[in-house]
This record gives C-alpha cells, structure tokens and sequence, in this order.
C-alpha cells in the first residue's frame, strides 16, 4: 500500500456560449488499485463559479457519483471512491471562465491488484 496524492490539469474551452467553458479530466489506474479518499476541484479564477461532476466509468447521469456548484472557487469531497485497474474516474466542468486551468486532486491509497480489500 502507497499513499496516493496526484493533481491532473486541463484547459477550460469555450462552450460556446463565448462566456464561459469546461473542460473534462479522466483518470485510471493502470495495474493498480486506488482508494480515493478525498477529491479535490477548482479553477485557477473565478469570475464565473462552474459546476464538476464525478462520473464513475462513464459520462452519463447514472454514472454520476458526486458533484459540486463551487467547482471554481474550489470544493474537497471526501466521498470514498473505489477504482480497480482500468476502472474511470471522470471530473466534467462546466460554467468556468474560459482559457483557465482546471486541477483535480485526488488522495487516498493505492494496492496492488488484489491487495486492497475491495
């Protein structure tokens, strides 16, 4: 077992409203396991506040595992999600100021395939 702290960017793009954008982060691990503890969005202004949803393995509404409005001035879940090897894990911004960065940080534990009890 590891102690698992990553942060993963990306750039908003206009959603075509020529006011605000979004941007989309997915991440998996690979031969791995990993136990999320906490994870952690926002953007680097915050002109607009967006909104983030976790999706789990798909985009789509019955994939959705959590979600915050203050995607941009920053929100910490700390919904535990578990993610075996292959398996997504999918942050979806929407409503942020367009060209900016996005982060997603995740914490928690990671396992070897098999080793984390889950």
């Amino acid at each position: 077992m590891q102690t698992l702290r990553q942060s993963f960017y990306a750039t908003t793009v206009d959603d075509g409203s020529g006011i605000t954008g979004g941007a989309t982060i997915r991440i998996q691990p690979a031969a791995k396991e990993w136990r999320i503890d906490s994870v952690n969005v926002r953007c680097a202004t915050r002109i607009h506040e967006g909104t983030a949803v976790v999706y789990q393995g798909f985009i789509g509404q019955q994939y959705q595992i959590d979600i915050t409005r203050s995607a941009s001035s920053g929100d910490t879940s700390d919904t535990v999600h578990y993610l075996h090897d292959g398996d997504a894990l999918i942050v979806v911004w929407t409503g942020c100021d367009i060209g900016q960065q996005v982060t997603l940080t995740i914490v928690g534990q990671e396992f070897l395939p098999g080793q984390g009890g889950f």
